[in-house]
């Protein structure tokens, strides 16, 4: 089952028909566009139906989203496959997985909806990194809409678009666009806005929202550098996990990859395919792993695979 934040970055980003016209779109534009599909995203109380297709699998997810004077709440549920459970509240967390007994916690990062909330603010850098444009939209469950496309202006990030409701602004359909297609889709099939959801709907354990309040991450300098990023990326932040563990975040304000450094002991190292070096994947998700001396780095991001191959590769420790 996909990450809250995927969700939430998702949400936002949406695959243009051919028969569409495309029109090249004015900042005032998609300013507007964003700005509605922001707090849209965030205000809007709604239940809904959706497919997120990736890979060869489709999954079918049903989502509560509830805002009120607290902030917002938002509840997963997957309809197929396995009976997993996701429970959002504000940056909290609580996940129940059908093979797992116990309830756990986090403190949910909000770097998806920090990417989301500064879009338009960050609109005149991002023009030199992606083109923006706009074109018909089409009728997603029983809504019309407007077609957003973001297009990369080089091959190490992916493209993206988006189908927006005309009325309330909240994004139908989204697109993860590599160079050959769709990487990854969500749609909505059914949504339903609403006046008022129910607290419990939505409510998260108490024990364990004290938990997750418990977790701790230490801001630090980055110990570790990258000697090549794409144009536009820089360390966002850089965050202890544990001891002589880090992890950076890189960002172009748009696109994200999380970088995992950790001490590395090839006796005792788990012996799966990715433990020294290798490539993973889910659906518009890429990773990479190698060994650096006594380190094992991580990249893991929404951006082609040559794209955290190399980012990876180009650490070093300073």
């Amino acid at each position: 089952m996909m990450s809250v934040n995927r969700w939430g970055i998702a949400c936002f980003l949406s695959c243009l028909p051919l028969a569409n016209v495309l029109a090249e779109a004015s900042s005032d534009a998609v300013k507007h566009l964003l700005e509605k599909a922001i707090v849209s995203a965030r205000t809007l109380n709604y239940e809904g139906t959706f497919v997120y297709s990736h890979d060869d699998a489709i999954d079918t997810l049903r989502v509560i989203h509830k805002h009120d004077e607290t902030g917002e709440h938002e509840r997963l549920i997957s309809l197929t496959g396995r009976s997993n459970e996701v429970i959002r509240q504000q940056d909290h967390v609580q996940y129940r997985f059908a093979d797992k007994e116990a309830y756990g916690a986090y403190m949910a990062e909000d770097d998806a909806q920090r990417l989301v909330a500064h879009l338009a603010a960050k609109y005149d850098q991002l023009t030199a990194l992606y083109e923006f444009h706009v074109f018909n939209g089409q009728r997603i469950a029983g809504k019309d809409t407007q077609g957003f496309l973001i297009q990369p202006r080089d091959h190490f990030r992916y493209g993206y678009q988006l189908w927006l409701d005309d009325d309330t602004g909240l994004v139908l359909k989204s697109q993860l666009l590599g160079e050959t297609g769709p990487v990854e889709t969500l749609m909505f099939t059914e949504i339903q806005y609403r006046q008022f959801i129910p607290e419990e709907m939505v409510r998260i354990d108490s024990k364990i929202l004290t938990l997750a309040k418990q977790v701790m991450m230490q801001e630090l300098t980055a110990r570790w550098e990258p000697s090549w990023l794409p144009q536009g990326f820089r360390i966002a932040r850089a965050v202890q996990r544990r001891e002589n563990s880090q992890r950076l975040v890189l960002s172009d304000g748009m696109s994200m990859v999380s970088i995992f450094i950790e001490p590395f002991n090839k006796q005792t190292a788990p012996k799966h395919r990715f433990a020294h070096q290798g490539f993973a994947n889910n659906g518009a998700t890429n990773g990479y792993t190698l060994v650096n001396g006594d380190h094992r780095i991580t990249a893991v991001g929404e951006v082609p695979s040559t794209t955290v191959q190399r980012i990876a590769q180009s650490f070093t420790a300073h």
